[in-house]
Formats: C-alpha cells, sequence, structure tokens
C-alpha cells in the first residue's frame, strides 16, 4: 500500500513537472505591433591590458602566443560580443532555425561567442592540420553558488575529436542546453589545447543577438510589453535595464555602459 502511494506520488510530481514545462514554453505565432530594440552596448572607462598567451605546443601551427581577446572595444567604447537577450517574453516571432557555428583555427575557437537556438546545430570545423579535441560544458551556475565542491568548468554535454584538417560533426541543439538560471551558458574547451575557449548561448525564444564590432544589436520584432534586456560578456558578467516596447512605435534605442565584472557576477545575476 504505500508503495502504491509513494508511485502515485511520484507519478503526480513528474506529471506536474510536465505541465508547468508546457505553460511555460515559448509560444510562435503572428506579432502585432512589434517593434524594434536596437542599441549599442559600450564598456566603463579603459578596458584593462590583456596579456599574451604563452604557446608551447604545437606552435607551428597554434604559434608561440595568441591575444586572449575579451576585449574588442572599438570607437565610442563599443564592446564587440556582448550577448543581448529579452527576459520575459513568452510568445512572439518564430525561433530561427540557426546554427552554431565553430571553426577552429590557429588553434583559437572562432567566434570567441556564438548564439544559437533549440531545434539547430552545433556544427564544428577543424581548420588546423592537427588534432583538435572540444569539449563544451553547460554551466551549472546553481551549483557553482550552493556547491562546495562544484564542477570545475560545468557539466560537460558533448565531447569530441576533431583528428584531421576539414574534420567537421555536426550535433543537434538539445532543449536543456537552453541559457536558464539553473544552467548558465555554455563554455567552449580543449583538453589537447587548453589555452582554447569559447562562449554558446543558446535560447528556446528568438529575441536574442551578439553585438558588432561596434557594440551595436537589434531584437526586430517585439511584441509589445515590458521586459528585461539583459547583456552577457565575458570581461563584464551581466548588466541589465528594464525596457517598455509599445505597440506600433519607433524603435526602442537604448544605450548600456557595462562595468568590468568581479567574482561571482555571473552567478549572482542569472542565480535569482
Amino acid at each position: 500500500m504505500k508503495k502504491r502511494i509513494m508511485q502515485t506520488v511520484v507519478l503526480s510530481a513528474a506529471l506536474a513537472l510536465c505541465v508547468a514545462s508546457i505553460s511555460f514554453a515559448y509560444e510562435q505565432g503572428e506579432v502585432k505591433g512589434g517593434v524594434d530594440v536596437k542599441g549599442v552596448i559600450k564598456y566603463s572607462g579603459m578596458p584593462p591590458r590583456e596579456e599574451p598567451i604563452r604557446i608551447e605546443k604545437d606552435e607551428t601551427v597554434c604559434g608561440e602566443s595568441q591575444k586572449p581577446g575579451t576585449y574588442v572595444v572599438y570607437g565610442d567604447n563599443g564592446i564587440k560580443n556582448a550577448v543581448v537577450w529579452l527576459e520575459g517574453v513568452s510568445k512572439g516571432k518564430a525561433v530561427p532555425k540557426q546554427d552554431v557555428a565553430i571553426s577552429i583555427k590557429g588553434c583559437k575557437i572562432e567566434p570567441l561567442v556564438g548564439v544559437g537556438f533549440v531545434g539547430g546545430d552545433y556544427v564544428i570545423k577543424n581548420e588546423d592540420p592537427i588534432l583538435h579535441t572540444v569539449q563544451l560544458k553547460l554551466g551549472l551556475q546553481y551549483q557553482k553558488a550552493i556547491s562546495g565542491r562544484p564542477l570545475k568548468d560545468g557539466s560537460t554535454i558533448l565531447n569530441l575529436a576533431l583528428p584531421d584538417k576539414d574534420a567537421i560533426i555536426k550535433k543537434t541543439i538539445k532543449d536543456y542546453h537552453k541559457l536558464t538560471k539553473d544552467t548558465g551558458y555554455i563554455t567552449v574547451k580543449s583538453n589537447a589545447h587548453d589555452w582554447m575557449k569559447g562562449y554558446i548561448f543558446i535560447f528556446d525564444q528568438p529575441y536574442a543577438a551578439i553585438t558588432d564590432g561596434s557594440g551595436k544589436f537589434e531584437l526586430t520584432n517585439v511584441p509589445p510589453g515590458q521586459y528585461i534586456l539583459r547583456v552577457w560578456h565575458e570581461g563584464t558578467g551581466i548588466t541589465e535595464q528594464k525596457i517598455k516596447a509599445e505597440s506600433d512605435a519607433k524603435p526602442v534605442e537604448i544605450d548600456i555602459t557595462a562595468k568590468g565584472k568581479t567574482a561571482g557576477d555571473d552567478a549572482a545575476a542569472i542565480v535569482k
């Protein structure tokens, strides 16, 4: 009897979780009175000097040193490779079938930062004439905040070997890869060349973008409503701002200045 009651409780909990996940899933459809949200992400002050990384392996392909490339700031302090997205959007335009294309060239991950969407693919290519390995690690931000022994780089969701030049591996982007308060973003690592790094943000809604070389971004056809606009950058952590998109109005234009981060900024901002 007790066993049957326990099974019923477990089944009820599982059904509740399923209903909750269905209830909060992003709804794709026609957008009426959509508004564009665009702007510039700027770095506050002068970015810190980046010391070159000393290379002591496969130097003929990788070179003797590399620049970290964290801070790419141009013109009026516009910062490249910031990820911009909307929080609080439950329905709107269709989610794009967009792949995350990753190339390994000169023993560097290109691009440094990528944005992808559930339903697309990771497409990973080795452009070097040597063996490369790639690990995609889900951040598990909540674990870093609450655990006394968190996984150093998160949980490995893909572990791939690309032994030859022009080798390509294609893998499906899963629903659980998406950015949430529990998982965080994905880091790209290599256990063959430990200086290699990259970042991937996966979303199940389409209102996300990466800033260009001038720090500019644009989110198109946003449904009218109030949202939180969030910005992440490797050197600044998370910055956010409340915005209001009014039906059929002119584009919402935003300039955000992000400050250099301190230890724990990512976890503190994503974990609520």
